[in-house]
């Protein structure tokens, strides 16, 4: 009987580092992934900040030019306003000759 006993705890104390090491490569290989993924995903933010950082100069561009033509369109509206006062006080010529 101690004989068994002994041997069990003999055969566990050899086993049990034989499973924590197979543990711990499983532990490295799943690291190793994570990390591979980590690197896939900063890549992908730094493509995706770059897009970001084009579609925000491209923004202020196109915000640049619609208020440039805002204030022409105002301006052209200030004219076609005036325009429209003067043919108003002046008088209407008939068409009829005496």
């Amino acid at each position: 009987m101690k004989r068994s006993v002994l041997a069990l705890s003999l055969f566990f104390l050899v086993l049990i580092p034989f499973l924590a090491g197979c543990e711990n490569k499983k532990l490295e290989e799943d690291n190793a992934a994570l990390k591979t993924q980590v690197e896939s995903l900063n890549k992908e933010k730094q493509s995706l900040q770059a897009n970001l950082d084009s579609l925000k100069k491209e923004n202020q561009v196109l915000a640049s030019e619609r208020d440039t033509l805002k204030k022409q369109t105002d301006e052209l509206t200030k004219e076609v306003e005036e325009l429209k006062a003067k043919q108003a006080k002046k008088p209407v010529k008939s068409g009829k000759k005496k």
